[in-house]
């Protein structure tokens, strides 16, 4: 038994390798068991991620649902739902850079960045450090971490301290 296993109450393997949700059993093989397993693009093709990015807008943003008037600034609605879409592609399929949704999702992010680092359009048009930070941290995820553009946003936050 590894280390780590012996700091439970119970073996969580068989649970993760049994349950039927078919990223939960590649992560737990790859990760856990260090075992073999198809690309990542196995799992980018999963229906699940497909049913997420039939949805996404040619500009890499997804709309909110809701189809009242909108009355917040102009990418309020979008930016929170490409956030919340971007985090789950990001954490639970692990997308980078190399999918081309995630490039796109990028660069839609990065039109919502000000001249001083800081992404606007989550509260009306107020700078949010805690907005900032995490669409900064999901973009050094996905592989984003040397460009320029992050590296203002990080630089901003910092200024914020």
């Amino acid at each position: 038994m590894e280390n780590w296993q012996k700091q439970l109450n119970f073996d969580p393997l068989s649970p993760l390798t049994s349950s039927r949700n078919e990223a939960v059993e590649y992560f737990t093989k790859r990760d856990l068991l260090e075992e073999k397993v198809k690309p990542i693009g196995y799992i980018w093709q999963l229906p699940e991620v497909q049913n997420i990015l039939k949805n996404q807008q040619p500009d890499g943003s997804w709309k909110h649902p809701n189809t009242r008037k909108v009355i917040y600034p102009k990418h309020h609605y979008s930016l929170v739902e490409t956030w919340k879409h971007f985090r789950s592609l990001v954490e639970r399929y692990e997308f980078t850079k190399k999918h081309p949704t995630a490039e796109k999702t990028a660069e839609f992010l990065f039109s919502c960045q000000t001249d001083n680092g800081d992404i606007r359009g989550f509260i009306s048009n107020q700078y949010a450090t805690y907005y900032t930070g995490a669409v900064l941290a999901l973009l050094t995820r996905a592989g984003y971490e040397d460009d320029p553009r992050v590296e203002r946003g990080f630089k901003w936050l910092l200024s914020m301290r």
